[in-house]
Protein backbone atom coordinates (compact mmCIF):
# COMPACT_ATOMS: atom_id res chain seq x y z
CA UNK A 1 0.00 0.00 0.00
CA UNK A 2 2.69 2.80 0.99
CA UNK A 3 3.96 2.18 -2.94
CA UNK A 4 0.31 3.07 -3.95
CA UNK A 5 0.39 6.49 -1.76
CA UNK A 6 4.31 7.44 -2.76
CA UNK A 7 3.77 7.07 -6.35
CA UNK A 8 0.38 9.52 -6.08
CA UNK A 9 2.49 11.80 -4.40
CA UNK A 10 5.08 11.41 -7.38
CA UNK A 11 2.30 11.68 -9.72
CA UNK A 12 3.73 14.14 -12.47
CA UNK A 13 0.76 16.91 -13.40
CA UNK A 14 1.21 16.80 -17.03
CA UNK A 15 1.32 12.77 -17.31
CA UNK A 16 -0.04 11.83 -20.48
CA UNK A 17 -2.74 9.14 -20.01
CA UNK A 18 -3.37 6.10 -22.91
CA UNK A 19 -7.24 6.50 -24.35
CA UNK A 20 -9.56 4.26 -25.56
CA UNK A 21 -12.97 5.00 -27.12
CA UNK A 22 -15.44 2.23 -27.48
CA UNK A 23 -19.42 1.71 -28.27
CA UNK A 24 -21.88 -0.66 -28.84
CA UNK A 25 -25.25 0.19 -30.74
CA UNK A 26 -28.12 -2.61 -30.32
CA UNK A 27 -31.46 -1.69 -31.90
CA UNK A 28 -34.12 -4.39 -32.29
CA UNK A 29 -38.00 -4.98 -33.67
CA UNK A 30 -39.44 -5.97 -30.26
CA UNK A 31 -42.68 -8.40 -30.71
CA UNK A 32 -44.01 -8.34 -26.82
CA UNK A 33 -47.16 -10.33 -26.17
CA UNK A 34 -47.41 -9.33 -22.01
CA UNK A 35 -50.08 -12.27 -21.37
CA UNK A 36 -52.88 -10.48 -19.51
CA UNK A 37 -56.22 -10.37 -20.63
CA UNK A 38 -57.32 -7.59 -21.99
CA UNK A 39 -53.82 -5.97 -23.71
CA UNK A 40 -52.82 -6.30 -26.62
CA UNK A 41 -49.51 -7.55 -27.83
CA UNK A 42 -47.29 -4.61 -29.24
CA UNK A 43 -44.87 -4.14 -32.05
CA UNK A 44 -42.19 -1.56 -31.72
CA UNK A 45 -38.54 -0.67 -32.12
CA UNK A 46 -36.44 -0.90 -29.13
CA UNK A 47 -32.84 -0.60 -27.55
CA UNK A 48 -31.09 -3.02 -24.83
CA UNK A 49 -27.43 -2.52 -23.68
CA UNK A 50 -26.26 0.39 -26.14
CA UNK A 51 -23.59 2.44 -24.56
CA UNK A 52 -20.59 4.63 -25.15
CA UNK A 53 -16.99 4.52 -23.27
CA UNK A 54 -13.75 6.19 -22.35
CA UNK A 55 -11.04 4.26 -20.70
CA UNK A 56 -7.59 5.67 -20.19
CA UNK A 57 -4.50 4.69 -18.57
CA UNK A 58 -0.84 6.39 -17.91
CA UNK A 59 2.28 4.93 -16.32
CA UNK A 60 2.73 7.19 -13.10
CA UNK A 61 6.38 5.42 -12.30
CA UNK A 62 7.36 2.53 -9.61
CA UNK A 63 5.56 -0.46 -11.68
CA UNK A 64 1.86 1.47 -11.19
CA UNK A 65 -0.66 2.37 -13.60
CA UNK A 66 -2.99 5.12 -13.30
CA UNK A 67 -6.75 4.41 -14.76
CA UNK A 68 -9.97 5.89 -15.60
CA UNK A 69 -13.22 4.46 -16.68
CA UNK A 70 -16.68 6.46 -18.29
CA UNK A 71 -19.20 4.32 -19.91
CA UNK A 72 -22.90 5.52 -20.20
CA UNK A 73 -25.98 3.94 -21.35
CA UNK A 74 -28.07 5.03 -24.77
CA UNK A 75 -31.31 5.40 -25.65
CA UNK A 76 -30.48 4.63 -29.64
CA UNK A 77 -34.27 3.89 -30.48
CA UNK A 78 -35.58 7.25 -30.00
CA UNK A 79 -34.97 11.20 -31.08
CA UNK A 80 -34.41 12.56 -27.30
CA UNK A 81 -31.74 10.32 -25.60
CA UNK A 82 -30.16 10.90 -22.04
CA UNK A 83 -27.22 9.08 -20.91
CA UNK A 84 -27.47 7.01 -17.77
CA UNK A 85 -24.00 6.38 -15.68
CA UNK A 86 -22.82 2.46 -16.02
CA UNK A 87 -19.45 3.05 -14.95
CA UNK A 88 -17.41 5.45 -13.90
CA UNK A 89 -14.18 4.88 -11.49
CA UNK A 90 -10.79 6.02 -10.98
CA UNK A 91 -7.75 3.68 -9.53
CA UNK A 92 -4.31 2.24 -9.50
CA UNK A 93 -2.89 -0.77 -10.77
CA UNK A 94 0.03 -2.01 -10.28
CA UNK A 95 2.01 -5.84 -9.09
CA UNK A 96 0.00 -5.85 -6.01
CA UNK A 97 -3.41 -6.30 -7.94
CA UNK A 98 -5.78 -3.16 -8.71
CA UNK A 99 -7.75 -0.61 -6.56
CA UNK A 100 -10.90 1.17 -8.11
CA UNK A 101 -13.27 3.74 -6.67
CA UNK A 102 -16.57 4.78 -8.21
CA UNK A 103 -19.61 3.03 -9.71
CA UNK A 104 -18.66 -0.15 -11.79
CA UNK A 105 -19.37 -3.88 -12.08
CA UNK A 106 -19.72 -5.70 -8.77
CA UNK A 107 -17.40 -8.62 -7.63
CA UNK A 108 -20.88 -10.68 -7.46
CA UNK A 109 -21.42 -9.99 -11.28
CA UNK A 110 -17.79 -10.68 -12.38
CA UNK A 111 -17.13 -13.59 -10.71
CA UNK A 112 -20.74 -15.30 -11.32
CA UNK A 113 -23.45 -13.23 -13.00
CA UNK A 114 -21.54 -13.46 -16.30
CA UNK A 115 -22.98 -17.28 -16.16
CA UNK A 116 -26.45 -16.68 -14.48
CA UNK A 117 -26.96 -13.76 -17.93
CA UNK A 118 -25.26 -15.28 -20.96
CA UNK A 119 -27.97 -13.56 -23.17
CA UNK A 120 -27.71 -9.91 -24.93
CA UNK A 121 -30.97 -8.45 -24.54
CA UNK A 122 -33.59 -10.92 -22.27
CA UNK A 123 -31.70 -11.74 -19.21
CA UNK A 124 -31.94 -14.58 -17.14
CA UNK A 125 -34.81 -15.12 -14.47
CA UNK A 126 -32.57 -12.88 -11.96
CA UNK A 127 -30.65 -13.47 -8.91
CA UNK A 128 -27.50 -11.89 -9.62
CA UNK A 129 -26.84 -7.78 -9.31
CA UNK A 130 -24.99 -5.79 -12.06
CA UNK A 131 -23.32 -2.85 -10.94
CA UNK A 132 -22.54 -1.14 -7.50
CA UNK A 133 -22.08 2.30 -6.42
CA UNK A 134 -19.99 4.36 -3.92
CA UNK A 135 -17.74 1.19 -4.22
CA UNK A 136 -13.93 0.66 -3.35
CA UNK A 137 -12.66 -2.69 -5.06
CA UNK A 138 -9.73 -4.46 -4.73
CA UNK A 139 -9.28 -7.27 -7.78
CA UNK A 140 -5.72 -9.45 -8.19
CA UNK A 141 -5.60 -12.71 -10.20
CA UNK A 142 -2.72 -15.22 -9.94
CA UNK A 143 -2.42 -17.80 -12.11
CA UNK A 144 -5.66 -19.43 -13.33
CA UNK A 145 -7.46 -17.46 -10.18
CA UNK A 146 -9.16 -13.93 -10.22
CA UNK A 147 -10.25 -12.66 -6.89
CA UNK A 148 -12.59 -9.37 -6.49
CA UNK A 149 -13.09 -8.04 -3.43
CA UNK A 150 -15.84 -4.54 -2.86
CA UNK A 151 -16.33 -2.24 -0.14
CA UNK A 152 -19.35 0.43 -0.50
CA UNK A 153 -19.64 2.93 1.51
CA UNK A 154 -23.36 4.96 0.97
CA UNK A 155 -24.05 7.04 4.26
CA UNK A 156 -25.68 9.42 1.54
CA UNK A 157 -28.64 6.58 0.72
CA UNK A 158 -28.15 7.20 -3.00
CA UNK A 159 -30.35 4.46 -4.97
CA UNK A 160 -28.81 2.33 -7.65
CA UNK A 161 -31.91 1.13 -8.74
CA UNK A 162 -33.41 -2.92 -9.05
CA UNK A 163 -30.46 -4.18 -11.04
CA UNK A 164 -27.46 -2.62 -8.61
CA UNK A 165 -25.50 -2.53 -5.17
CA UNK A 166 -26.38 0.41 -3.31
CA UNK A 167 -26.56 -0.32 0.46
CA UNK A 168 -23.33 -0.32 2.43
CA UNK A 169 -21.75 -3.73 2.59
CA UNK A 170 -19.02 -5.68 0.66
CA UNK A 171 -19.01 -8.36 -1.53
CA UNK A 172 -16.13 -11.48 -2.39
CA UNK A 173 -15.57 -13.06 -5.68
CA UNK A 174 -13.56 -15.53 -6.95
CA UNK A 175 -13.66 -17.22 -10.49
CA UNK A 176 -10.78 -19.64 -11.65
CA UNK A 177 -10.08 -21.95 -14.68
CA UNK A 178 -9.66 -25.28 -13.07
CA UNK A 179 -8.71 -26.77 -16.87
CA UNK A 180 -8.84 -25.62 -20.44
CA UNK A 181 -12.43 -26.37 -20.41
CA UNK A 182 -13.64 -25.96 -16.90
CA UNK A 183 -14.18 -22.53 -14.97
CA UNK A 184 -15.64 -22.33 -11.92
CA UNK A 185 -17.43 -19.09 -10.14
CA UNK A 186 -18.14 -18.19 -6.55
CA UNK A 187 -19.59 -14.64 -4.81
CA UNK A 188 -20.84 -13.80 -1.54
CA UNK A 189 -22.37 -10.26 -1.27
CA UNK A 190 -24.20 -8.30 1.76
CA UNK A 191 -26.10 -4.89 1.21
CA UNK A 192 -27.62 -3.15 3.97
CA UNK A 193 -29.85 -0.14 3.63
CA UNK A 194 -31.64 -0.42 6.82
CA UNK A 195 -30.49 2.89 7.36
CA UNK A 196 -32.02 4.81 4.67
CA UNK A 197 -35.72 5.67 5.31
CA UNK A 198 -38.11 6.36 3.16
CA UNK A 199 -40.53 9.00 4.51
CA UNK A 200 -43.59 8.21 4.83
CA UNK A 201 -46.74 10.07 2.34
CA UNK A 202 -49.42 11.33 3.69
CA UNK A 203 -52.53 12.95 2.16
CA UNK A 204 -56.05 13.53 2.83
CA UNK A 205 -59.58 11.41 3.05
CA UNK A 206 -62.10 11.96 0.02
CA UNK A 207 -64.72 10.02 -0.84
CA UNK A 208 -64.43 8.19 -4.40
CA UNK A 209 -66.95 7.62 -6.18
CA UNK A 210 -67.76 4.53 -8.51
CA UNK A 211 -65.64 4.56 -11.34
CA UNK A 212 -67.11 4.03 -15.35
CA UNK A 213 -65.18 1.41 -17.24
CA UNK A 214 -63.90 4.45 -19.04
CA UNK A 215 -62.66 6.65 -16.06
CA UNK A 216 -61.18 3.12 -14.99
CA UNK A 217 -59.04 2.64 -17.98
CA UNK A 218 -57.35 6.11 -18.21
CA UNK A 219 -56.30 5.52 -14.37
CA UNK A 220 -55.20 1.92 -15.29
CA UNK A 221 -56.87 0.57 -12.18
CA UNK A 222 -59.48 -1.90 -10.97
CA UNK A 223 -61.90 -2.17 -8.28
CA UNK A 224 -60.59 -4.64 -5.89
CA UNK A 225 -61.89 -6.92 -3.22
CA UNK A 226 -61.47 -5.51 1.16
CA UNK A 227 -62.20 -7.37 4.40
CA UNK A 228 -64.96 -4.60 4.87
CA UNK A 229 -65.95 -5.20 1.40
CA UNK A 230 -69.83 -5.94 1.06
CA UNK A 231 -69.65 -7.69 -2.19
CA UNK A 232 -71.85 -5.18 -3.54
CA UNK A 233 -71.24 -3.71 -7.22
CA UNK A 234 -70.79 -0.40 -6.07
CA UNK A 235 -68.35 -0.65 -2.97
CA UNK A 236 -64.58 -1.81 -2.31
CA UNK A 237 -60.95 -0.07 -2.87
CA UNK A 238 -59.83 0.51 -6.12
CA UNK A 239 -56.07 -0.56 -6.77
CA UNK A 240 -53.38 2.60 -6.38
CA UNK A 241 -55.58 4.02 -4.00
CA UNK A 242 -55.39 3.33 -0.43
CA UNK A 243 -58.50 2.38 1.15
CA UNK A 244 -59.77 3.94 4.58
CA UNK A 245 -62.84 2.19 4.36
CA UNK A 246 -66.48 2.84 3.64
CA UNK A 247 -68.57 5.93 4.25
CA UNK A 248 -71.75 5.65 2.22
CA UNK A 249 -73.86 3.50 0.15
CA UNK A 250 -72.08 4.59 -3.12
CA UNK A 251 -68.28 5.83 -1.77
CA UNK A 252 -65.71 4.55 -0.41
CA UNK A 253 -63.29 6.92 1.71
CA UNK A 254 -59.74 7.03 0.22
CA UNK A 255 -56.02 8.78 1.43
CA UNK A 256 -54.88 10.25 -1.74
CA UNK A 257 -51.75 12.83 -1.90
CA UNK A 258 -51.92 15.58 -3.77
CA UNK A 259 -49.10 14.02 -5.95
CA UNK A 260 -51.24 11.15 -6.34
CA UNK A 261 -54.84 13.77 -7.41
CA UNK A 262 -52.16 15.86 -9.73
CA UNK A 263 -50.80 12.38 -11.75
CA UNK A 264 -54.43 11.09 -12.04
CA UNK A 265 -55.73 14.73 -13.26
CA UNK A 266 -52.68 14.59 -16.16
CA UNK A 267 -53.75 11.27 -17.02
CA UNK A 268 -57.28 12.43 -17.54
CA UNK A 269 -55.93 15.43 -19.66
CA UNK A 270 -53.12 13.19 -21.60
CA UNK A 271 -56.04 10.82 -22.56
CA UNK A 272 -58.13 13.58 -23.44
CA UNK A 273 -55.75 15.33 -25.88
CA UNK A 274 -55.97 12.27 -28.27
CA UNK A 275 -59.68 10.79 -27.52
CA UNK A 276 -62.40 11.75 -29.69
CA UNK A 277 -64.94 11.42 -27.26
CA UNK A 278 -63.44 12.72 -23.47
CA UNK A 279 -63.56 11.43 -20.35
CA UNK A 280 -64.39 13.27 -17.54
CA UNK A 281 -62.16 12.20 -14.33
CA UNK A 282 -64.55 11.49 -10.84
CA UNK A 283 -65.58 14.28 -8.73
CA UNK A 284 -63.91 13.25 -5.45
CA UNK A 285 -65.80 15.16 -2.13
CA UNK A 286 -63.57 15.80 0.86
CA UNK A 287 -64.50 14.17 3.83
CA UNK A 288 -63.42 16.18 7.02
CA UNK A 289 -63.96 13.21 9.63
CA UNK A 290 -60.95 11.39 11.06
CA UNK A 291 -58.85 13.94 12.53
CA UNK A 292 -60.09 17.12 9.68
CA UNK A 293 -59.25 14.57 7.33
CA UNK A 294 -55.49 14.11 7.39
CA UNK A 295 -54.29 10.52 6.86
CA UNK A 296 -51.36 8.65 5.80
CA UNK A 297 -50.93 7.02 2.80
CA UNK A 298 -47.72 4.97 3.03
CA UNK A 299 -46.00 4.61 6.61
CA UNK A 300 -42.28 5.19 7.19
CA UNK A 301 -40.05 2.62 6.33
CA UNK A 302 -36.50 1.15 6.24
CA UNK A 303 -34.17 -0.33 3.67
CA UNK A 304 -34.05 -3.59 3.44
CA UNK A 305 -30.61 -6.06 4.29
CA UNK A 306 -29.64 -8.50 1.54
CA UNK A 307 -27.59 -11.66 1.15
CA UNK A 308 -26.56 -12.95 -1.91
CA UNK A 309 -24.15 -16.36 -2.04
CA UNK A 310 -23.76 -17.75 -5.96
CA UNK A 311 -21.77 -20.17 -7.57
CA UNK A 312 -21.02 -21.38 -11.19
CA UNK A 313 -19.70 -23.74 -13.64
CA UNK A 314 -19.06 -23.53 -16.98
CA UNK A 315 -17.68 -26.55 -19.18
CA UNK A 316 -16.95 -26.09 -22.59
CA UNK A 317 -16.20 -29.22 -25.37
CA UNK A 318 -15.40 -28.69 -28.59
CA UNK A 319 -18.12 -26.30 -30.50
CA UNK A 320 -20.43 -27.24 -27.63
CA UNK A 321 -20.36 -25.43 -23.59
CA UNK A 322 -22.99 -25.41 -20.83
CA UNK A 323 -23.55 -23.72 -17.67
CA UNK A 324 -24.50 -23.86 -14.55
CA UNK A 325 -25.35 -21.34 -12.06
CA UNK A 326 -27.22 -21.10 -9.00
CA UNK A 327 -27.94 -18.28 -6.31
CA UNK A 328 -29.86 -17.49 -3.69
CA UNK A 329 -31.28 -14.04 -2.00
CA UNK A 330 -32.03 -13.71 1.68
CA UNK A 331 -34.00 -10.23 2.32
CA UNK A 332 -34.98 -8.99 5.61
CA UNK A 333 -37.76 -6.25 5.18
CA UNK A 334 -39.38 -4.16 8.43
CA UNK A 335 -38.89 -7.81 10.11
CA UNK A 336 -39.37 -9.81 7.67
CA UNK A 337 -37.11 -12.15 6.06
CA UNK A 338 -37.58 -13.47 2.88
CA UNK A 339 -35.42 -15.96 0.40
CA UNK A 340 -35.56 -17.14 -2.85
CA UNK A 341 -33.54 -19.73 -4.74
CA UNK A 342 -32.35 -19.46 -8.81
CA UNK A 343 -31.38 -21.71 -10.34
CA UNK A 344 -30.26 -21.53 -14.71
CA UNK A 345 -29.40 -23.62 -17.12
CA UNK A 346 -27.31 -22.85 -20.44
CA UNK A 347 -26.31 -24.35 -22.90
CA UNK A 348 -24.23 -22.94 -26.62
CA UNK A 349 -23.23 -24.00 -29.41
CA UNK A 350 -21.14 -22.77 -32.67
CA UNK A 351 -23.12 -23.92 -35.72
CA UNK A 352 -20.71 -22.25 -37.92
CA UNK A 353 -17.72 -19.98 -38.42
CA UNK A 354 -19.47 -16.95 -37.80
CA UNK A 355 -23.27 -18.56 -36.39
CA UNK A 356 -23.59 -19.77 -32.68
CA UNK A 357 -26.98 -20.63 -30.65
CA UNK A 358 -27.75 -20.32 -26.98
CA UNK A 359 -30.51 -22.66 -24.89
CA UNK A 360 -31.42 -21.46 -21.17
CA UNK A 361 -33.83 -22.28 -18.64
CA UNK A 362 -34.12 -20.51 -15.47
CA UNK A 363 -36.77 -20.78 -12.12
CA UNK A 364 -36.57 -18.72 -9.36
CA UNK A 365 -38.57 -20.20 -5.88
CA UNK A 366 -39.39 -17.96 -3.06
CA UNK A 367 -40.05 -18.53 0.41
CA UNK A 368 -43.90 -19.22 1.00
CA UNK A 369 -45.02 -18.98 -1.85
CA UNK A 370 -46.72 -21.73 -4.23
CA UNK A 371 -45.45 -20.21 -7.55
CA UNK A 372 -42.75 -20.98 -9.27
CA UNK A 373 -41.73 -18.38 -11.89
CA UNK A 374 -39.18 -19.94 -15.11
CA UNK A 375 -38.71 -19.12 -18.19
CA UNK A 376 -37.03 -20.51 -21.41
CA UNK A 377 -34.44 -18.32 -23.88
CA UNK A 378 -33.50 -18.67 -27.09
CA UNK A 379 -30.70 -16.86 -29.11
CA UNK A 380 -29.31 -17.09 -32.29
CA UNK A 381 -26.54 -15.24 -33.21
CA UNK A 382 -24.69 -14.35 -36.82
CA UNK A 383 -21.32 -12.22 -36.92
CA UNK A 384 -21.31 -10.39 -40.34
CA UNK A 385 -17.69 -9.04 -39.14
CA UNK A 386 -16.11 -5.65 -38.60
CA UNK A 387 -18.04 -5.60 -35.22
CA UNK A 388 -21.62 -6.20 -37.21
CA UNK A 389 -24.07 -9.12 -35.99
CA UNK A 390 -27.48 -9.89 -36.59
CA UNK A 391 -29.15 -11.86 -33.76
CA UNK A 392 -32.88 -13.09 -32.85
CA UNK A 393 -33.59 -13.62 -28.83
CA UNK A 394 -36.68 -14.73 -27.90
CA UNK A 395 -38.04 -15.35 -24.27
CA UNK A 396 -41.52 -17.16 -22.46
CA UNK A 397 -42.08 -16.75 -19.19
CA UNK A 398 -44.35 -19.01 -16.47
CA UNK A 399 -45.42 -16.84 -13.87
CA UNK A 400 -46.64 -20.57 -12.46
CA UNK A 401 -49.99 -18.39 -10.77
CA UNK A 402 -53.64 -19.72 -11.72
CA UNK A 403 -54.91 -16.95 -14.07
CA UNK A 404 -52.02 -16.04 -15.41
CA UNK A 405 -50.95 -16.54 -19.42
CA UNK A 406 -46.99 -17.23 -20.15
CA UNK A 407 -45.59 -13.39 -21.27
CA UNK A 408 -43.26 -13.74 -24.53
CA UNK A 409 -41.25 -11.70 -26.16
CA UNK A 410 -39.42 -11.71 -29.14
CA UNK A 411 -36.14 -9.38 -30.84
CA UNK A 412 -34.88 -9.62 -33.79
CA UNK A 413 -32.07 -6.93 -34.43
CA UNK A 414 -28.46 -5.77 -35.32
CA UNK A 415 -25.91 -4.99 -32.55
CA UNK A 416 -22.46 -3.24 -33.92
CA UNK A 417 -19.47 -3.15 -31.82
CA UNK A 418 -16.60 -0.63 -32.09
Amino acid sequence: MAEVVSAAVMLPIGAQAEATVYGRVVNAIDFDDTGKAGEDSTTDVSTVGSRFGLKGSADIGNGLTGRGHFEFGLATDKKANGLSNRIASVGVAGGFGSIDIGNQWSAFYNSTGVDMDPSWTQGGIGGTPFRASNTIKYGNSVGPLNLELDLRLNGGGDEEGTEGLAGEGGAIGVRVAVTDNLTLGFAYDTEDRSDHITPAVYGNRYMVPDLTDAQAKVLGTKRTKAASDTGTARNGPYSGYTYDGDKETYDGVYCLSDAMREADNAKFTANNAKATTPVGAPTLTRNPGKSLGACTVTKAKTGAETERMGVSAKLSLGQFYGILAYSTKNVTDNGKETETEYTQLWGGVQLADSTSALLGFGQSETEGSDANPSAVTLGLYHNMGGGLQVFYEGQSNDPDTAGMDNSVNHKAGIRFDF
